[in-house]
């Protein structure tokens, strides 16, 4: 799981780079949301933002790790193109269930057991992502 993560910053990390120089202002709410390939904006616990998106192009790839109490990566948002196509997935070490709020998706995971929601971002707004045992918000997604 730690070579995907990190292959996930790197390639967000490129991915970022050019996002920033297009002047994309994810301020102005959904005016210019509309682009032709979707891609996820994930924003850590200060400015630091990293763009993903899943090779081919086809979707969004979520990966959280729950260990020791501790989400990672450490996101605070998730930003999800309306009509992305977005799979999550979580592994944890510990039994729990995650759940999305708002779309109303859960699934279980553990030592055993990998969790994976599935869906399209046809809602837009904000929606929580967390665990209903242990209260762990892996992030909030933003469709826009």
């Amino acid at each position: 799981m730690t070579e995907r993560l990190l292959a996930f910053v790197v390639a967000g990390t490129a991915v970022l780079a050019v996002a920033a120089c297009s002047g994309d202002d994810d301020a102005g709410g959904r005016d210019g949301a509309e682009d032709a390939s979707p891609s996820a904006t994930v924003t850590r616990g200060g400015d630091e933002e990293t763009t993903a998106q899943e090779p081919g192009g086809d979707g969004e790839l979520l990966e959280f790790e729950i260990s020791d109490g501790q989400v990672r990566p450490s996101v605070s948002r998730v930003s999800v193109e309306h009509g992305a196509s977005v799979r999550i997935e979580v592994t944890s070490d510990q039994p729990d269930s995650v759940h999305l709020h708002g779309y109303d998706l859960e699934t279980a995971v553990g030592p055993d057991e990998d969790g994976v929601l599935e869906f399209d971002a046809d809602q837009a707004g904000r929606f929580e992502l967390e665990t209903h045992d242990t209260g762990l918000v892996l992030a909030q997604l933003l469709v826009r």
